[in-house]
């Protein structure tokens, strides 16, 4: 059972490394919540019939740490810009979405509609979210990767 949970210990955090790292694409916070409650209810689960010892009571902690420090670093400029653009929601006027987003290069390319980039470091030069309006308020929007 040991050996098993390390081995799925370890692959999550592969993926996560992955997933938040390689690949720039940052993990919604309400996973990163659930997969560290998931953990320590499997940890608990695993230890329950004997008492941790100071180096696996060591371990869990540093392990929380990681997580946190996975989901609090902006690996790229991407996860701060997709952290903001998650922000905007049906009903915005365009005034809203412009404080939100006031900090990023700002284009309109097609009608009623503003596009936003992080970045023009080659990496991420084809990224955009787009916001689409209706009446002078936000009706949806979307985001287009590299």
């Amino acid at each position: 059972m040991k050996s098993l949970f390390a081995l799925l210990t370890v692959l999550l955090w592969a993926e996560l490394v992955l997933i938040e790292v390689i690949l720039a694409t940052p993990i919604n916070g309400r996973i990163y919540l659930a997969i560290a409650c998931g953990w320590l209810l499997l940890s608990w689960a695993n230890l329950r019939f004997r008492r941790p010892s100071r180096g696996q009571r060591a371990g869990a902690a540093i392990l929380l740490a990681m997580l946190a420090v996975l989901y609090w670093i902006p690996w790229s400029s991407r996860k701060p810009f997709l952290r903001n653009f998650s922000q905007i929601h049906p009903g915005m006027t365009i005034e809203e979405v412009d404080s939100v987003m006031g900090e990023y290069p700002r284009g309109s390319h097609l009608p009623k509609s503003l596009s936003f980039r992080h970045s023009n470091d080659g990496r991420f030069d084809s990224d955009f979210g787009i916001v689409y309006f209706r009446d002078g308020t936000v009706e949806s929007k979307e985001f287009l990767f590299d």
